[in-house]
């Protein structure tokens, strides 16, 4: 059931093509399987999440979404764009946004308490962070894989 549910969001995923990447992820993809094992003897229940995220990648609007010229059915807001051009630019400001969140709650995560002790971590502040909250502390276990184009022209990118 589990992958079944993985293939039907993967399949649901949104992509497009921009000038950097043929096949870019829109959206984030967050694969959230529970498990549970119970020990009736003991009468104690353990619950493990697993969470399996693919993060859209960050993309700087004037490297990937360049244009030639106006495009018919442009609009004054960005000049040579097409209605789906300026839902993609909408869509990568969006993902940046989120990404810019995950990287803060992971600075502020790593950073010594100061003070009195008590450090805000502004997991409310994206509906990512949120739903990745228990990921980041307690006895929670993180490993990130990280893809990235090994051109030297997309250096810059991958900072």
């Amino acid at each position: 059931d589990a992958v079944a549910c993985l293939v039907e969001g993967l399949r649901r995923r949104e992509t497009a093509r921009t000038d950097m990447n043929h096949s870019s992820s829109r959206s984030h993809l967050i694969f959230t399987l529970t498990i549970t094992q119970t020990d009736e003897k003991l009468q104690a229940t353990m619950r493990s999440r697993f969470h399996m995220v693919d993060l859209a990648g960050c993309e700087r609007l004037k490297r990937s979404m360049l244009s030639d010229g106006p495009a018919p059915g442009s609009s004054p807001s960005f000049p040579g764009a097409t209605p789906r051009d300026r839902d993609q630019r909408r869509e990568a400001g969006a993902i940046n946004r989120s990404l810019t969140q995950l990287a803060l709650v992971i600075h502020r995560l790593t950073q010594p308490v100061a003070g009195s002790g008590i450090r805000h971590v502004p997991y409310r502040d994206s509906m990512l962070t949120r739903l990745l909250a228990d990921s980041f502390g307690g006895s929670s276990k993180t490993c990130l894989i990280i893809t990235c184009s090994p051109l030297q022209k997309d250096r810059e990118e991958t900072k």
